[in-house]
């Protein structure tokens, strides 16, 4: 992403927060634009979303996951969730509807903030230490224990914030062999997204 070309879009229900946050991200260099919206339906309507690159997603909104999941087929934009932290359900559901990450309110700094939105930017995402030991009620037709080393490793760099480009040069493996392995992790995970193959591969020790 070029410096200063980006345009993110908020959502989220809680005014003085959107306040707060629209600031923050308004400082990144790479950020152009930010924009902002308390409901899907004001969302829907401000003709910022349509141009929008990243849409930071609160899963306190309604039907949070649904939103995620239209903004995909809708604008094909990259989408962030962001939880307060004891949303199980919600943030899995968020990552299944293709979120590439989700963003902790609870202890939320400028220097993560702008780490999870620039890897976001390239189509990597985190998941916080935090709400991932949280995801208790994760399921999945996985099988953890039969991820090979290789398998491993790239969730492991992946998990670490790195994008594609990155964790083949650290592997020394070329791009195209990067998603490949990424892809057979993800089907032997029973995972509907990178994210969520992460959170997996995570909550069952196996990175």
């Amino acid at each position: 992403m070029l410096r200063g070309g980006a345009k993110v879009f908020l959502l989220d229900p809680d005014g003085i927060y959107r306040l707060g946050m629209c600031a923050c991200l308004q400082a990144l260099p790479e950020i152009e634009r930010v924009d902002a919206a308390g409901s899907p339906a004001e969302a829907w309507a401000s003709t910022a979303l349509a141009g929008a690159d990243l849409v930071i997603v609160s899963v306190d909104v309604e039907q949070s996951a649904s939103m995620i999941a239209q903004l995909h087929e809708r604008i094909g934009c990259r989408v962030l969730a962001i939880a307060s932290g004891q949303q199980q359900e919600a943030v899995l559901a968020a990552i299944g509807a293709g979120a590439v990450g989700v963003l902790s309110k609870r202890g939320l700094t400028s220097d993560a903030l702008a780490a999870q939105v620039r890897a976001a930017l390239h189509g990597a995402g985190l998941v916080p230490p935090e709400l991932l030991t949280s995801l208790t009620g994760l399921q999945g037709g996985r099988d953890s224990g039969r991820l090979t080393n290789r398998e491993q490793s790239v969730l492991a760099l992946f998990a670490a914030g790195k994008v594609t480009r990155e964790v083949a040069s650290e592997l020394a493996y070329s791009e195209r062999t990067v998603k490949s392995v990424l892809h057979e992790a993800v089907t032997k995970l029973g995972a509907r997204s990178r994210a969520q193959a992460i959170a997996f591969a995570v909550r069952d020790g196996v990175i």
